[in-house]
């Protein structure tokens, strides 16, 4: 620095500054030394107190305010410790004020930007992450009272970006924010329900699902899904075209207006009652066929019957008789190698578990296909203006069977396997003979309501494990089992394509994993026997059978 400036520096720093203390190399303090050069008056450690009455002491170089360790506290009580440069506060260091904040991270031209923690002892709150200009700015965490937190992506201060938000209550959202409001896509879980969608000014607007249960302590049958909305919000409200699928099974499909079903619609209750055509105000304009206690269930006809009344009335005649054991065998295996959890999603019937059923049964022990029995239960949907995808994906893995739904399969199987047999052993004519038949004889004589006794046996234990084990792949490689499956299938019929089991023996040798001593050809047939039984006949394999 040259002369002149250093002494300009130094007649500026007498009207700044009005009381200057430094530690001389000899450790000797001098106070105002008017024999000191300004170089050597700001220079070294010392203490400079301004006229406006703010105080710093730390480091000077050559009469700048320069290093590291040095404190400044203002005249009213705010204090920063750590690194200057020229009389400005860069680097890092720590901000304290007298409210009992506390600042801690990296700064430049005195305000907070970069990395940086700020915590306050009059509450429990605490930000820890970017700053930029005095203004949280990047990417931090930031703890309220009550233990409720933000950690994600802000901009001026304000959460934007993408973020989750943990209230104190539990509650969780995670995804866009624009200008601290919900903005973009995004997912919010409270207790008892799940909205994931699109949002806009903190609510619900555009499209999104929302899920929610209704269950509780209830069984299986009365509540087995979530209540769940699939379609358009404006401002939380369920607005525009919409699926609503109730906990009872019941749906609608249409047009919503203000959190109403309003317009064009569909809806089919849980017993099998449709009502296509307008709604206003959550209410259809025309008139809904309505429930009757003698006849609950409207079934679809598997065939055509010369008073389509009375043969439905007699077939609700029938499945009341037996309904108290056609709703315990529901529940149980609508909970076969399901967790609590998973229940809670849906305690409705899944494929796997249906297939379970009719083992059982020893329904795959008959001389028609399981196969076959997608097939006859899809066709019921051919013409459907609802459940299309039912009849295009008769073999759906992922596929969910209501109450009414598993009735509506059974009624189709006992059509399939009794049709004009005249040596019924029951009193019922018709197909409500044919249906109580197959529940009398079929399943209530074979299918399980409860574990079996001896549960705690070796080898109850052992069945229960493996059957725990298949239920367990399932969910893992379900899948991509299916992937595989659809694969070799070959459409053979007028909807659904399927495999034979020589499709399967021929991908096993095409794996080469079949040999002459372990995974042997006759110990395949055997699995296949074993859970099919009318491949084998009269010393023959029929392996051109549906798997």
């Amino acid at each position: 620095m040259a002369a002149t400036e250093l002494a300009d520096a130094a007649s500026l720093a007498a009207l700044v500054v009005t009381s200057f203390t430094h530690k001389r190399d000899d450790a000797d303090e001098v106070t105002n030394a008017e024999d000191d050069s300004p170089a050597q008056l700001y220079h070294g450690q010392g203490t400079a107190t301004f006229a406006s009455g703010n105080v710093y002491s730390g480091p000077f170089v050559n009469g700048y305010m320069t290093g590291s360790n040095g404190t400044y506290t203002w005249s009213d009580g705010v204090k920063y410790s750590g690194d200057f440069l020229k009389n400005k506060i860069v680097g890092s260091g720590v901000y304290e004020w007298t409210n009992g904040c506390k600042y801690e991270g990296q700064v430049e031209n005195s305000l907070r930007h970069g990395k940086g923690i700020f915590v306050c002892e009059t509450s429990s709150s605490r930000y820890e992450g970017d700053w930029q200009k005095g203004i949280v700015h990047g990417h931090g965490k930031l703890l309220y009272d009550g233990g409720s937190y933000y950690e994600g992506e802000w901009r001026d201060g304000m959460k934007h970006g993408k973020g989750v938000m943990m209230y104190a209550s539990g509650s969780v959202y995670d995804g866009q924010w624009e200008s601290n409001l919900k903005s973009g896509r995004g997912t919010m879980r409270w207790a008892d329900c799940t909205y994931e969608g699109e949002w806009k000014n903190g609510l619900p607007n555009g499209h999104g699902t929302h899920v929610w249960s209704l269950r509780g302590k209830a069984q299986a049958h009365q509540f087995p899904m979530r209540n769940k909305y699939i379609g358009h919000w404006l401002d939380g409200k369920r607005d525009g075209y919409g699926v609503f699928q109730y906990a009872s099974g019941a749906l609608y499909e249409g047009e919503w207006k203000d959190d109403m079903k309003h317009g064009h619609g569909k809806y089919v209750s849980e017993h099998g009652r449709y009502y296509i055509g307008s709604f206003q105000n959550d209410r259809p304009v025309g008139t809904m066929p309505k429930y009757q206690n003698d006849c609950p269930y409207v079934f679809p006809l598997p065939s055509p019957a010369a008073s389509p009344e009375d043969e439905l009335k007699d077939i609700n005649n029938v499945i009341l008789r037996y309904i108290v054991s056609l709703r315990q065998i529901y529940t149980y295996y609508a909970t076969l190698g399901r967790t609590t959890a998973e229940l809670d999603d849906s305690g409705a019937l899944t494929r796997h578990q249906l297939l379970r059923f009719l083992r059982d049964c020893e329904l795959t022990h008959k001389d028609i296909t399981v196969a076959a029995m997608d097939r006859a239960y899809a066709v019921t949907y051919k013409q459907d203006p609802v459940f299309q995808d039912r009849y295009e994906r008769p073999h759906d893995p992922h596929a969910r069977f209501i109450l009414f739904d598993f009735l509506t399969y059974l009624l189709r199987i006992a059509h399939l396997l009794y049709e004009g047999e005249q040596d019924l052993k029951v009193h019922d004519k018709g197909i409500a003979g044919e249906i109580a038949q197959l529940i009398k004889y079929d399943v209530l004589e074979k299918a399980r309501t409860f574990p079996e006794e001896n549960e705690g046996s070796t080898s109850a234990a052992a069945k229960t494990w493996k059957l725990q084990l298949l239920y367990d792949l399932e969910k893992e490689i379900g899948e991509r089992l299916y992937n595989l499956y659809a694969d070799l299938s070959n459409k053979r019929y007028e909807c659904g394509a399927t495999a034979s089991y020589r499709d399967v023996l021929l991908m096993l040798q095409d794996y080469g994993l079949l040999s002459q001593t372990s995974l042997t050809v006759d110990r395949v047939l055997n699995v296949f026997v074993s859970t099919t039984p009318p491949i084998f006949s009269s010393g023959d394999y029929n392996l051109e059978h549906e798997l």
